[in-house]
């Protein structure tokens, strides 16, 4: 109604949940004063907020640029996207190394290499059930290990693909994905039921690899030609994480 004084208070309170998954909640007052005034056409000038701390969530299929920041294309004009976001959350280790946002998977393809030598546990972890295998998302503490000549497929995440595109400050850097963060490809970009696969010491979703190829790709297409690798049926990719001394694990796009 048509007042021509009124006084009170704008009370913002906004409850979320920040990168490392605590809960937090930003709030912002302003007192209102409108005196001696006459409303036309029941509009009234918004007065400024200041001084409310910004959100700067991290979302699943969104994309890394090359400056470090994250979001959609179509709000980041002119910057350069050189990975694409699968999960929102890290493990324990990487939490206390300081990466607390999530993982993004790289555009492109390295090269075609062996892993390393038939024999010996370089990374000093055997992986053997599909617990374990789902659970372990520590690719970049296993890549540590594994990022030199003796060992090419390490070698080429974490320093081949380095000198090709550079990761942005404030990130671990590139790594070879371990057998969980390729779980979280699957589930979270190629749109795998999480609770569908089947197998014992391993994950498969039987006769799904078209489909998981063509929803990986989904989030590949809106960028530029040559700017990625699609995914195709019976490709083969390597993992860092291994099940014994002579195996480590890998994920294949198998069509049946």
């Amino acid at each position: 109604p048509h007042r021509q004084n009124l006084y009170g208070t704008l009370f913002i309170r906004i409850d979320a949940v920040d990168g490392t998954g605590n809960a937090m909640t930003y709030t912002q007052t302003n007192a209102l004063s409108f005196t001696n005034g006459r409303m036309l056409m029941s509009t009234v000038h918004p007065l400024a907020i200041t001084g409310l701390s910004k959100l700067n969530q991290t979302n699943i299929g969104e994309y890394l640029f090359n400056d470090g920041t994250w979001g959609t294309i179509a709000d980041n004009p002119g910057r350069t996207p050189i990975a694409v976001i699968f999960s929102t959350t890290t493990s324990t280790t990487d939490q206390a190394n300081g990466w607390t946002h999530g993982y993004a998977m790289a555009l492109k393809n390295v090269t075609k290499v062996t892993w390393g030598p038939i024999i010996g546990n370089p990374t000093g972890t055997f992986i053997s059930t599909t617990a374990e295998l789902i659970a372990d998302k520590d690719g970049y503490t296993h890549t540590t290990y594994i990022n030199s000549s003796t060992y090419p497929a390490g070698l080429a995440a974490a320093t081949t693909y380095k000198s090709a595109v550079a990761a942005p400050g404030g990130t671990s850097g590139w790594f070879l994905p371990s057998s969980g963060q390729w779980f979280d490809i699957f589930v979270n970009l190629g749109k795998m039921n999480a609770t569908g696969y089947i197998g014992s010491g391993s994950f498969q979703w039987t006769n799904q690899a078209t489909t998981c190829a063509n929803n990986l790709n989904a989030c590949l297409t809106p960028l530029t030609a040559g700017s990625y690798t699609s995914f195709t049926a019976n490709d083969i990719y390597w993992s860092s994480s291994e099940n014994s001394n002579y195996y480590a694990y890998i994920a294949y796009f198998y069509s049946g």
